[in-house]
């Protein structure tokens, strides 16, 4: 039996509840919306099962209320018995408190040693203010072990900056994948290096499929995510260590380059720039 994980993108768009921290044109809803977005692909893509409880501006269920937003939130976790709860904010205070840090409701442990999973990671895109122990809801009601992770200050320019940056979200998504996998498997992700096709839902090997996409290595392995999901979950391909790929992706009647150079395909996509960031960001334009 598979593992699971509850992501729990905090706080919603209402105007009566529930509603987020803010900060230089930005709201806490939003963005942990597509930190949790961008982290429930790569999570997936190695066999882990992840449950949102919100998928667009409002919870998947009764969020009338802030309590009744946040008992929704324990409720979808406990009744699909994950195995494991995340819950995703952006801090706030005076506008000079910045910085990340995770908050478990006790010590000794599976939440704790989650925590001290990702805490490090974290810890090398924004100043690391450890690991507290608090009394939220979401992280005392729920049946598994949890933690919320508080990624950044929205209210202190120098974070803004940083959770501004798509790029800085993409890494946060990878962390939080890479500290699951590591809590569940024992090492960060499942798919190694010699990994050169991955096989999605809708790939049955038909020489006409009407969508791939070719990364050029699993460093890219977030944005080949964003692009298959929005072609109808359509395959990933990636190239080999001497530049080599599988050429079944040929057979796409539209392929998507993500990272590197063309490959003359009859109807090719590159999405493609100098450094990771510019990919990322030509790929998020597309979406």
């Amino acid at each position: 039996m598979g593992y699971s994980i509850c992501l729990d993108p905090g706080h919603q768009s209402s105007p009566n509840s529930d509603t987020g921290c803010f900060g230089f044109g930005l709201h806490e809803e939003d963005i942990v919306l597509d930190i949790c977005k961008h982290a429930k692909a790569l999570i997936e893509l190695n066999g882990i099962k992840v449950i949102m409880t919100r998928d667009g501006t409002k919870v998947n269920g009764d969020g009338s209320s802030l309590n009744a937003s946040l008992n929704t939130r324990v409720s979808i976790a406990n009744v699909n018995k994950a195995d494991l709860f995340l819950s995703c904010h952006c801090d706030a205070f005076n506008s000079k408190a910045y910085g990340t840090s995770i908050h478990v409701f006790g010590l000794n442990g599976n939440a704790e040693r989650f925590a001290k999973i990702l805490n490090p990671m974290m810890g090398k895109l924004f100043c690391n203010r450890g690991i507290k122990v608090s009394n939220f809801a979401v992280i005392r009601d729920t049946n598994m072990p949890a933690v919320l992770l508080e990624t950044a200050f929205l209210d202190n320019k120098d974070d803004n900056v940083k959770l501004a940056d798509v790029n800085v979200r993409q890494q946060i998504a990878v962390n939080i994948a890479k500290s699951i996998c590591i809590y569940f498997f024992g090492t960060d992700y499942v798919y190694n290096d010699n990994t050169s096709t991955i096989q999605s839902i809708n790939n049955k090997g038909d020489d006409n499929v009407s969508y791939a996409v070719l990364g050029f290595s699993l460093n890219d392995l977030g944005a080949c995510m964003l692009v298959s999901q929005k072609y109808g979950n359509c395959a990933i391909y990636f190239r080999n260590s001497d530049k080599s790929f599988n050429q079944d992706c040929l057979k796409a009647d539209t392929l998507y380059v993500v990272g590197g150079s063309t490959v003359n395909h009859k109807n090719e996509k590159l999405l493609s720039g100098k450094e990771a960031k510019d990919t990322l960001q030509a790929v998020v334009n597309i979406l």
